[in-house]
C-alpha cells in the first residue's frame, strides 16, 4: 500500500477534489508535523489528510479489526489504521471528517463522524480531525509533548505494519480556561427542538424527546451556550418559508412547548410543564442565563403561504393552538383577548416562579417600525414584566427602539452603519446586554459551509475588539430531510441552518463549524479576561494582530450595498496571525 499523508492546521477547510494537498510545501521539512498551544481545561486541534496512491483502502480510527465486502483487483483491500495514545491529563480523539455538496456543488467537508471506519477510493483523500484534550498539567509549568499519529498498514489476518507518522508537538500553558458555564461571554445560539424530534422520529417533548435534547444540549454548553429557547406560539418563523422551497424535502416548522386547553365553561387554562422541564434541562447542563421567548411579538407572517395573522383585533401573529375539552377537537386563538391572556398567563407563570428577571421577550428582525410599535404597546398593556430582546436588521431600529429594548443585538450591517450610535448606547446604558449576529448575510465574515474556517475565529476576536457582550447565530440544528447527504436549501447559503448533524445513536455529530465557532467563544473569552487585566489600550493592541479596521462604521463603505469592504482588509486570513495571537494570551493570562 503506497498513501501520501500530511497534517494541516485546524482551520484548514477540505474541499473535495479541489486541493493540490501533495505539493512541494506538503513534503517539505515540517509537512508531517505541527507545533501546537493550549492551556488547562483547554483542546488543541490539526486535520490529517490521508491519500491512497495505489489501490482503495479501508480506514479505521479504531482498534477494533475491520474488514469489509469490498474487494480489489488484488482481492482483499489492504486496512490503513491510524492511533494516538495520550499521555498523563490528556487524551485524544481521531474523528472522521464527511463530505457534504455545496452552493456551488462542489463537497466539502463538515461533519465529524463517530463511525471509525470507511473505505477511501484510490486517489481520494480522507480527512481526520485529531484533537488533544488537556484536563490537568500535573507539575504547574509549561510542559512540552509529541503526539504521534501513526500509520499501521495490514491486509485481514497478516500482521500490521507501521508505514508513517504524523508528529503533535504540543505546548501546554499553565493558564487554565474557565469552565464554559462560568464564561463571561455571551453565546446565544437559538434552539429548534421540534428538528430534533423530527430528525429522530420522535413525539415533541415526549421522554425519547427530552433524551435527546439532553445531549444535543450538552453540546450547546460544550460552546459556552447562555440562552434557553422557549417556542412560545406555533411557527414564529412561518417555517423560514420551506412551503416554498422545491429542491429540498424541508419542514422547518417549529412548534409550542406550551399545552393550552379551553375548558368546558370557556376559561382557557395553560400546561407549562415541557416548557419548564426544558429550562431544567438546560439549567442542568449551566445554560441559565436567559430565557428567550419566541413567537409572541414580530411573528413572521406570509398571507400567501397561509401564515398571515389569525386575530384581526391583534397587532401581531401569534398562533396560539389549544384544544377544546368540550369536543376534543384542535383551533387556534382568534380574538385578541385570549392572546392578551395568554401572554399575562406565561409573564404570571415566570413571575410566580421567580424566572422573570432572566426571561426575554425577542423580536427577530422586525421590518415595519409602526406595526412593531403597537405589538411592544400592546405586550407593555398585558405583560408589562417582560424585558424586550431583539434582533434587528434594519438600522433605523437601532435609534427608534434602544430605550425599549433590554438586549440588542443588530446583525454585522446595522452594527456596523449604526456603530457610533451603538457605542454611545453601550456608553451610556451599561446595564443593557449588546451582541451583534450574522445569518444569511454578509457573505463574509460568516459560518458557512463553503466560509473559511479562519472566519470564524474572527467572529470572536471581533466581538471582543468592539467590547460586545457576545454573538448570536440563528441556526443550530435547523435540518432538511436528509441532512448529512444534503443540507442546501432554498436561497439560505448552505451550512446557515445548522452546526450539527443528527447521529445515528441520537447524539449530535459535531463539525468542524462548531469545532471552529468552539474556538472563537475561547478566543473571545481569553480576550474578555486579558481586557480586565490590562486595559482597553493593551487589547486593542492585542487584536490589531487580527483585525485590520480602525471605524466599523466605515466597513460598508457603499450605502446602496450589503457587501462589506474586502475581507483581508477587516482581518486576517492568516492562522499563524491567530495561533500566535492564542499563544500570546496564553502566556499573558498564565
Amino acid at each position: 500500500m503506497k498513501i501520501e499523508y500530511g497534517v494541516f492546521p485546524e482551520t484548514k477547510k477540505p474541499i473535495r477534489g479541489m486541493d493540490t494537498v501533495w505539493n512541494a510545501a506538503m513534503t517539505a521539512a515540517g509537512g508531517r508535523a505541527l507545533a501546537l498551544d493550549c492551556g488547562v481545561n483547554d483542546t488543541a486541534a490539526a486535520l490529517i489528510a490521508v491519500t491512497p496512491v495505489d489501490s482503495d483502502v479501508i480506514l479505521n480510527l479504531s482498534d477494533a479489526p475491520a474488514f469489509t465486502h469490498h474487494r480489489g483487483p488484488g482481492g482483499a483491500l489492504p486496512t490503513l489504521r491510524l492511533a494516538c495514545a495520550g499521555a498523563p491529563g490528556c487524551r485524544v480523539a481521531l474523528s472522521r471528517v464527511l463530505w457534504h455538496p455545496c452552493d456551488d456543488n462542489l463537497e466539502r467537508g463538515d461533519a465529524l463522524t463517530t463511525d471509525s471506519v470507511a473505505v477511501v477510493k484510490c486517489g481520494d483523500t480522507a480527512w481526520v480531525y485529531a484533537e488533544i484534550a488537556v484536563s490537568a498539567l500535573p507539575d504547574g509549568a509549561p510542559r512540552n509533548t509529541r503526539f504521534a499519529v501513526e500509520f499501521f498498514s495490514g491486509r485481514m489476518f497478516e500482521p500490521e505494519r507501521k508505514t508513517g507518522e504524523i508528529a503533535l508537538d504540543l505546548t501546554v500553558h499553565p493558564f487554565a480556561l474557565p469552565e464554559k458555564r462560568d464564561f463571561r461571554f455571551h453565546l446565544d445560539i437559538w434552539q429548534h427542538n421540534c428538528a430534533v424530534a423530527r430528525a429522530h422520529g420522535v413525539a415533541p417533548w415526549s421522554d425519547a424527546h427530552f433524551a435527546l435534547l439532553d445531549k444535543y444540549v450538552a453540546a450547546l454548553a460544550a460552546l459556552g451556550q447562555k440562552c434557553v429557547t422557549v417556542v412560545a406560539s406555533d411557527c414564529p418563523w412561518s417555517g423560514q418559508w420551506c412551503h416554498y422551497e422545491r429542491r429540498a424535502d424541508a419542514d422547518l416548522y417549529e412548534y409550542s412547548c406550551i399545552a393550552v386547553t379551553r375548558e368546558e365553561d370557556g376559561s382557557f387554562t395553560y400546561d407549562f410543564t415541557a416548557m419548564q422541564r426544558y429550562i431544567d434541562l438546560c439549567a442542568a447542563h449551566g445554560i441559565a442565563d436567559e430565557i428567550t421567548v419566541f413567537g409572541l411579538v414580530n411573528v413572521w407572517c406570509d398571507e400567501a403561504g397561509g401564515f398571515g395573522a389569525l386575530a384581526p383585533d391583534h397587532p401581531d401573529g401569534a398562533k396560539i393552538r389549544y384544544r377544546d375539552a368540550a369536543t376534543g377537537a384542535y383551533a387556534y386563538m382568534t380574538r385578541a383577548a385570549d392572546i392578551d391572556a395568554y401572554v399575562a398567563a406565561l409573564a404570571g407563570y415566570f413571575e410566580s416562579t421567580g424566572q422573570m428577571p432572566r426571561v426575554r421577550l425577542i423580536a427577530d428582525e422586525p421590518a415595519d417600525v409602526d406595526r412593531y410599535s403597537a405589538a411592544l404597546d400592546r405586550i407593555a398593556a398585558v405583560a408589562p414584566g417582560f424585558v424586550l430582546k431583539s434582533a434587528v436588521n434594519h438600522a433605523e431600529f437601532i435609534a427608534r427602539f434602544g430605550d425599549r429594548t433590554g438586549v440588542f443585538v443588530p446583525n454585522f450591517e446595522s452594527l456596523c452603519r449604526e456603530w457610533h450610535t451603538v457605542a454611545r448606547y453601550m456608553r451610556e446604558m451599561p446595564e443593557k446586554r449588546f451582541l451583534w449576529y450574522v445569518c444569511n448575510q454578509p457573505p463574509y465574515p460568516n459560518t458557512f459551509l463553503a466560509s473559511p474556517l479562519i472566519q470564524t475565529l474572527a467572529l470572536g476576536v471581533i466581538t471582543a475588539g468592539l467590547g460586545l457582550h457576545g454573538f448570536l447565530r440563528w441556526g443550530f440544528t435547523v435540518w432538511c430531510r436528509d441532512p448529512l447527504a444534503d443540507n442546501r436549501y432554498f436561497n439560505w447559503p448552505a451550512g446557515d441552518l445548522n452546526f450539527v448533524y443528527p447521529g445515528a445513536d441520537g447524539a449530535p455529530l459535531l463539525s468542524l463549524r462548531y469545532k471552529a465557532l468552539k474556538r472563537a467563544v475561547e478566543l473571545a473569552e481569553m480576550l474578555s479576561l486579558y481586557r480586565a487585566r490590562f486595559g482597553d489600550d493593551a487589547l486593542a493592541a492585542l487584536t490589531s494582530r487580527v483585525l485590520r479596521f480602525t471605524d466599523p462604521a466605515a466597513i460598508f463603505p457603499d450605502p446602496d450595498s450589503r457587501t462589506p469592504a474586502p475581507a483581508d482588509s477587516l482581518f486576517s486570513p492568516d492562522y499563524s496571525d491567530y495561533a500566535a495571537l492564542r499563544r500570546e494570551l496564553l502566556d499573558a493570562l498564565q
